[in-house]
């Protein structure tokens, strides 16, 4: 078992891909031996990263 419980990633949530983004994903993840799943996961969480840092530091518009 985990030691530390946030470590543990049990919710799914399932995406489908065309031929060529998946062939792609499969390579780059086997490029830096990761399994597809916690690539995937890795590419989400730094794009999530990204659009919150974007929005946290856009100027904000005041009407």
């Amino acid at each position: 078992m985990y030691d530390n419980n946030r470590h543990l990633k049990d919710r799914e949530i399932k995406s489908r891909y065309d031929d060529e983004t998946y062939e792609a994903l499969k390579a780059v993840a086997r490029l830096h031996k990761l399994q597809l799943a916690v690539f995937v996961r890795m590419c989400v969480e730094e794009k999530l990263e990204s659009i919150v840092e974007q929005d946290v530091t856009a100027p904000r518009h005041m009407a």
